[in-house]
């Protein structure tokens, strides 16, 4: 599901799997700083010779997920867009963003990764596989700041999970983790607290968009079986 792969837009441990390690898988560039690029390395952990290419692709988000479209002009640049690693080796490869004008908004992109191996005498008869890996790349500049309400959230429960809906109305992309959330039930004076620390060590933490918002969803299992109405989002201090 869409919104499973927004989860994991911070997660940022590196991918490895029969022919390649790539990491790390998630970088953050600001658009008007000094350094305006961030280095990927990619592993070649087969026995055969891999030949890869890059395409970038921006990600345009809404409600339910997102869509993937590829980027046309030079905004976003990956070097080397192509190139081969032998087996046991290792290549660089520079993401870089060389936009002119100034960002109303954060973006994100997605570098597309697509690894073949490259058939030798002995395994010429053997079938190549395509493998795709996905890089992601948020930019900003340092004026854009994420902008959650504190106000009280409406949730939908059903048997399994907690859905809420998080609207970010400011011009950076957030994630969850930044955030406390205080659940309540009207019956109820206490609330329940899920620390935006506990959300960063579990595997449930979402990234928010800027200027758009967000569905959250949340395993019951988490706040043990209780009955909330509502939830609020504070932020956590840095």
């Amino acid at each position: 599901m869409k919104w499973i792969f927004i989860a994991l837009l911070f997660s940022s441990v590196a991918s490895v799997c029969q022919a390649l390690e790539v990491g790390p898988l998630v970088h953050e560039i600001q658009s008007d700083s000094a350094m305006r690029s961030s280095k990927v390395t990619v592993k070649n952990n087969s026995a055969n010779t891999q030949l890869v290419d890059a395409q970038v692709m921006a990600l345009h988000f809404d409600k339910s997920g997102y869509t993937a479209a590829p980027v046309t002009g030079d905004e976003m640049i990956v070097t080397p867009p192509a190139f081969k690693i032998e087996p046991g080796h290792s290549q660089s490869l520079m993401v870089v963003w060389s936009g002119g004008e100034p960002l109303k908004q954060s973006r994100s992109y997605s570098v597309q990764l697509s690894a073949i191996n490259q058939k030798t005498g002995e395994t010429r008869n053997n079938i190549a596989i395509l493998i795709n890996y996905n890089v992601i790349v948020h930019v900003s500049s340092k004026k854009h700041t994420a902008n959650i309400q504190s106000l009280p959230i409406q949730i939908h429960q059903s048997e399994h999970r907690i859905q809420f809906v998080v609207n970010n109305l400011g011009t950076k992309y957030t994630k969850l983790s930044h955030y406390n959330l205080e659940f309540r039930n009207q019956e109820k004076s206490e609330p329940y607290r899920l620390t935006g620390e506990q959300i960063a060590n579990s595997e449930y933490d979402v990234f928010i968009p800027a200027k758009q918002a967000t569905e959250i969803h949340l395993p019951k299992i988490l706040f043990s079986d209780l009955q909330f109405d509502q939830v609020t989002l504070e932020p956590r201090l840095p």
